[in-house]
């Protein structure tokens, strides 16, 4: 007995002995690795002003994502790491931009902060050589500049959503207007819109119509000899439309038109021109105006919106604006969906996206579309915002569904 209980007591303070021993290791942490975001924005050049904020959103989602837990695929933890490389808004830019993102860095997978997808064409043949996927931000949506054939390409929400859903809302709002002066850049893309743009008013017979047109050049603040040819010739319009635009260009078109005697509403359906930079800008002639945009102050913003506004406001002291959120809203997707995909090789993700059905997004649930209008399902449709600008107020006006317009021939 004794010599058993002599064991059970040595027995006990072994164990106590171990178990204070193993107290003191620390446990095994799962190896953290670092996932690469290449970011291809515009910090230089014609269009930076509006545009190179987009890149903030970018970096601000990723960090966010981070704080979250990051990504875990296949049972490994990944934080994203972005890296920016300047466009300069230039197809020479991007070109050397995107050689250093996949030579040098080895990404795989790049968000275009470039809109204009002209720009970006170039560089198109060198990403589907090395398989990276490259997921666009806002851009014009024309169907000349979206190549099937480059299959590792997907788009988020362009310009091109906001066609149906914003036009209808206008004629509400305004069924005085029959005629429109459309108001945009020079360029081939940007004239190419105009055509879409008309393609798609033509789906209601009895709606306006674009009868006067009006060019600048790109990055120019004088839109005065533009409008007084307008103005002089020609069948003068009863309202004014523009897509593709930053807040700069909007807001200045419209204050120089109503300074030179335009008293008609607008219609704006470039979904990255912030409407309170806008309505700031324009100052007493922003009014009678309707715009595809988000009114991040709403209170009827999505939580996940609400979510990005906070961040960035507690993070980097920024109030959210459009171009901040169509960069945070294209990592979100992308993180989103190599999540589900729970695959780093490209391929695997590009044909998981590709058939996706239902896509999350910071606005709520998405989906794929693209094939009937542009030839592939590489394209992210989510419910498009509206907001009106009455003497110079932003309010949140509803939802479109941002359904593509019809096929056009």
């Amino acid at each position: 007995m004794k010599s058993l209980k002599a064991g059970i007591i040595i027995f006990v303070a072994l164990s106590l002995v171990l178990a204070i021993a193993l107290s003191g290791c620390p446990s095994k942490e799962p190896t953290v690795k670092e996932l690469k975001i290449g970011s291809l924005a515009v910090l230089t050049g014609p269009g930076s002003s509006g545009v190179a904020p987009q890149d903030d959103g970018v970096h601000g989602a990723a960090e966010w994502i981070n704080e979250n837990g990051g990504l875990t695929i296949n049972g490994e933890k990944y934080l994203l790491k972005v890296i920016t490389e300047d466009t300069k808004d230039s197809t020479e830019g991007m070109v050397a931009a995107t050689n250093k993102l996949v030579y040098q860095d080895k990404v795989k997978f790049i968000l275009n902060c470039t809109p204009s997808l002209t720009i970006l064409k170039a560089a198109l043949p060198m990403l589907e050589e090395n398989k990276v996927i490259v997921f666009n931000g806002e851009g014009l949506g024309v169907p000349d500049f979206i190549l099937p054939e480059f299959t590792y390409e997907f788009y988020s929400p362009m310009c091109t959503s906001a066609y149906m859903c914003s036009m209808d809302a206008f004629k509400k709002l305004y069924p005085e207007v029959k005629t429109f002066v459309s108001m945009t850049t020079e360029g081939e893309e940007f004239q190419k819109e105009v055509v879409q743009i008309e393609k798609a008013l033509a789906v209601d017979p009895n709606g306006p119509r674009i009868v006067s047109y009006g060019t600048y050049p790109m990055g120019s603040s004088d839109y005065y000899p533009a409008w007084t040819k307008v103005l002089a010739e020609g069948e003068q319009p009863d309202g004014l439309i523009m897509c593709m635009g930053i807040a700069q260009w909007y807001a200045g078109v419209l204050k120089q038109g109503r300074e030179l005697g335009f008293t008609g509403p607008y219609l704006g359906m470039g979904i990255g021109a912030d409407p309170y930079i806008v309505a700031d800008l324009a100052g007493e002639y922003a009014t009678n105006m309707l715009q595809a945009c988000f009114d991040f102050q709403s209170p009827e913003m999505p939580a996940g919106v609400k979510e990005a506004k906070q961040f960035m406001k507690d993070k980097y002291g920024q109030d959210l604006i459009a171009s901040h959120f169509i960069g945070w809203e294209q990592m979100y997707i992308l993180a989103d969906v190599i999540d589900q995909a729970q695959s780093l090789d490209t391929a695997k993700v590009r044909d998981f996206w590709a058939n996706m059905t239902v896509v999350n997004t910071p606005v709520g649930p998405g989906s794929m579309s693209g094939m009937e209008y542009y030839g592939t399902n590489n394209v992210v449709i989510r419910p498009m915002p509206m907001c009106t600008i009455m003497n110079g107020v932003v309010e949140h006006y509803g939802w479109g569904d941002g359904s593509l317009p019809p096929a056009q021939k």
